[in-house]
């Protein structure tokens, strides 16, 4: 009798067909065993043999030896996505698996550099999410800027202005332009990670998804999974996150000091600067009440008849560069400056394709250099990883 690999993880194997986008019928096929099987191996009732383990890796594309090693943990609390209500169950299973292995690259690179402390505000909530007004909401919003330094000044990078408060930030393109943000708060690393689709994105609406997803983390820990799931319930949230988002990245006194008029021509001229798009402007001075819901509507159609609701439909959409996070890539970076080896051993525990290792770092965790120099683990401190005298591109305003 021939026994199977009793060190296979089935989980692992969930994780590289979700990542692949892969039903556990198509895979099976491809594997050559049935559904059962496949079934089975995933919930660790079985184990293959090594021959199938093989057959495995090079259809999925994954090291053996990712197969062979434990989850450090799993995604245990709720994932907020945008459009969840419209965007397919596999789309959002290919992101899980990257948030899940961005939280193990930082939770094997904490051994090596001291990232910066979470720093959110204690934020005088209500009981439940429910009850905060469009008011409490906007007040959120100005206290966060007054911890942050912010003031009223417009946020350079939305990007760089979350990784400096301790947050995780990843961006990559996904073909299903429908997901356009997500968040998820990992206890296992004491922080959330956020992130943004890339593909056919542009500046403003990358910034908004950001701001959108800071919202969740400041207003929404205490969602259930329930609310989620209900159309009703999830709307209202994701309004609240829509208001904080606009909130932030444009506040109020500013809005009011500095838009003198209600056209597509006006809201233009501030794009640039304050970073939010023409028809969140426009959606802004509803919200403030400046302008009339007839003025408003008139613009949105406007508005539409230009193609500004298209993907890089508005003025500048194909001009201004994205943002790209740093943090991930940074530490990198410091590690293996100091220790080529420490970054080796990094990479042999997460046994990620390349292409992953991009799409979490933004670079490949192979080592570049071949000196070898040892230091003792958390000697490095990663406070503020963008520091502007060691990067050009650094210009937040904190």
């Amino acid at each position: 009798m021939i026994l199977g690999n009793p060190q296979f993880v089935g989980e692992r194997l969930t994780q590289a067909r979700e990542a692949r986008g892969l039903t556990k019928r198509s895979l099976a096929e491809a594997v050559n065993i049935t559904d059962t099987a496949l079934a089975n191996i995933e919930k660790s009732k079985s184990q293959p043999r090594n021959e199938t383990i093989d057959r495995i890796a090079s259809i999925l594309g994954f090291d053996r030896s990712f197969f062979l090693r434990e989850k450090p943990f799993s995604l245990s609390q709720s994932i907020f996505w945008r459009k969840q209500q419209s965007e397919p169950l596999r789309s959002q299973e290919k992101t899980k698996q990257r948030i899940e292995w961005a939280g193990e690259l930082f939770f094997l690179t904490s051994k090596y550099v001291d990232y910066k402390n979470l720093h959110i505000p204690n934020l005088n909530l209500p009981n439940h999410w429910a009850e905060l007004l469009d008011e409490d909401i906007e007040d959120i919003a100005q206290s966060c800027r007054e911890e942050w330094q912010l003031g009223v000044l417009p946020i350079a990078d939305m990007t760089l202005a979350i990784e400096n408060i301790g947050i995780p930030v990843l961006a990559f393109p996904i073909e299903n332009t429908k997901q356009s943000g997500y968040c998820n708060w990992i206890p296992e690393i004491g922080r959330p990670i956020v992130g943004t689709n890339t593909e056919r994105g542009s500046l403003s609406r990358q910034r908004f998804n950001l701001a959108h997803e800071l919202g969740h983390i400041l207003l929404h820990r205490n969602v259930t999974d329930k609310e989620l799931r209900n159309p009703a319930t999830h709307k209202a949230i994701e309004t609240q996150a829509h208001r904080f988002a606009a909130a932030i990245l444009f506040p109020e006194s500013a809005f009011i000091r500095e838009v003198g008029y209600f056209s597509l021509a006006e809201f233009a001229a501030h794009k640039e600067k304050w970073g939010l798009s023409i028809l969140a402007q426009i959606n802004r001075a509803r919200q403030l009440r400046m302008c009339s819901e007839e003025r408003a509507l008139s613009l949105f159609k406007q508005a539409s008849s230009k193609g500004y609701r298209r993907p890089l439909g508005e003025p500048l959409d194909e001009i201004l560069p994205l943002e790209k996070p740093r943090m991930l890539k940074r530490a990198i970076d410091i590690i293996e400056e100091n220790s080529p080896s420490a970054l080796a051993s990094i990479k042999r525990q997460l046994s990620l394709p390349e292409k992953e290792e991009i799409y979490i770092t933004g670079r490949s965790l192979a080592p570049i250099g071949d000196n070898i120099v040892q230091f003792r683990p958390r000697i490095l401190e990663l406070v503020d990883p963008l520091d502007p005298k060691e990067d050009d591109d650094w210009h937040a305003p904190f």
